[in-house]
């Protein structure tokens, strides 16, 4: 505040009230506009983790409402199928059927789908362990 008290005096000969006035409007200004940029920040962070997505902090504090847009208009995140565990599915009547071709039919463990031994990769995108 004293670096703009002294700036504004610089300019010449205002009245004291005057400049007071006008650093603590500037100073007013300055707060109110790094308490929107938080403000919008933590918007579209909890935009963000709505959709399963971290972060997001970034986008509203630098670009405010152009950031909320930003944010609001992207996908969700898909959840991560290869992080399931537990046991596979119990057999489906295709299974049955694969297994009467196929012994070593694998079972997907992200959708449960069977496959024959020799695919690799299911259509969910999951690889064979």
């Amino acid at each position: 505040m004293q670096l703009l008290f002294e700036l504004l005096q610089s300019f010449g000969e205002l009245p004291e009230e005057l400049v007071i006035y006008l650093v603590s409007l500037l100073t007013s200004i300055i707060i109110g506009f790094a308490g929107e940029a938080v403000g919008m920040g933590f918007i579209t962070r909890a935009i963000n983790n709505g959709k399963g997505r971290g972060g997001g902090f970034a986008w509203g504090f630098w670009l405010g409402l152009i950031g909320i847009i930003v944010v609001a208009c992207r996908p969700a995140k898909k959840a991560n199928t290869t992080d399931r565990s537990g046991d596979n599915p119990p057999p489906r009547p295709d299974a049955l059927e694969m297994m009467a071709v196929d012994s070593q039919v694998w079972f997907c463990p992200g959708c449960g789908r069977p496959h024959y031994s020799t695919e690799s990769v299911c259509q969910c995108g999951v690889y064979k362990k």
